[in-house]
């Protein structure tokens, strides 16, 4: 793996407000994006549809953080395997971690830091109601 790309929500049920601007989450992941010879941010409306983001994702009562999706990929940008669901990212020390785990270039679900693996987690388990 070469690279990856990052989309990031920016839709209002993940930043709290709508047409957030650049805050610490969107900097930390533009310095890391540009430190890596072949990683992209996308900054994207909501990744997880409405229904479902509001039954499970940041748009859930109970939620307080943004989504994320991280998919590997090779120099060509082709994929180089399956797209990691990330979230909640809660604030800048969220951010870092992810930007750590970018870093360390082992983009898979099982080296992804516990905290920020929530939603993942959530989306399971409603699958198996």
């Amino acid at each position: 793996m070469d690279g990856f790309t990052v989309v990031l929500c920016r839709a209002e049920g993940c930043t709290g407000h709508p047409d957030a601007e650049r805050g610490p989450v969107e900097a930390a992941l533009s310095e890391t994006t540009r430190s890596c010879s072949h990683g992209v941010l996308v900054l994207t409306g909501c990744l997880m549809g409405a229904t479902l983001c509001r039954a499970c994702g940041p748009s859930a009562a109970r939620s307080d953080g943004r989504v994320a999706l991280v998919q590997p990929c090779h120099a060509s940008r082709q994929p180089a395997g399956p797209a990691v669901l990330v979230g909640p990212i809660r604030d800048s020390s969220d951010a870092d971690e992810l930007c750590s785990w970018l870093r360390a270039g082992a983009l898979t679900s099982d080296q992804l830091p516990e905290r920020l693996c929530g939603y993942a987690r959530t989306l399971r388990a409603a699958s198996t109601n």
